[in-house]
C-alpha cells in the first residue's frame, strides 16, 4: 500500500463509510477506491483530495527543508537489500493485495 492508499483507508474507516459509499460521495467508482486502497493505482493529488473531502477530511501539507536522513536511509537500504529481496518483497505485497481483495469481496 502507498501513502495515498493508506490515507484513503484511514479516512474511510474513521468516517464509517464502505468503499461503495465513499465512491458515491466522491464521484468515482468502487473499483477505483479499491485499487487506490490496495496500492494497485495511485490517485492524482486532485482526486485524492476529492476522496478525502468526501470522507469528511482535508489533507494539509507544508513544504519543509529536505531531511538528509531519508536519503541516507534509502542509500543504506539499497546497499543492504539485493534485487532478489526487492522482488520477493514485491511478490509478498502482490499476494497481500490479492488476499485483501478476496476479503473485500466476501464482505460484500
Amino acid at each position: 500500500m502507498n501513502v495515498a492508499g493508506s490515507l484513503i483507508v484511514r479516512a474511510r474507516h474513521r468516517s464509517g463509510l464502505s468503499q461503495r459509499a465513499l465512491a458515491d460521495r466522491s464521484g468515482t467508482s468502487p473499483a477505483a477506491i479499491a485499487f487506490y486502497e490496495s496500492g494497485a493505482r495511485v490517485p492524482r493529488i486532485d482526486v485524492l483530495l476529492r476522496i478525502l473531502r468526501a470522507a469528511g477530511f482535508d489533507l494539509r501539507m507544508r513544504l519543509e527543508p529536505a531531511d538528509r536522513y531519508s536519503e541516507t536511509l534509502d542509500q543504506v537500504l539499497d546497499e543492504y537489500y539485493s534485487e532478489d529481496d526487492v522482488r520477493a518483497s514485491r511478490a509478498r505485497r502482490g499476494r497481500d493485495v490479492k488476499e485483501r481483495r478476496a476479503a473485500l469481496e466476501t464482505e460484500r
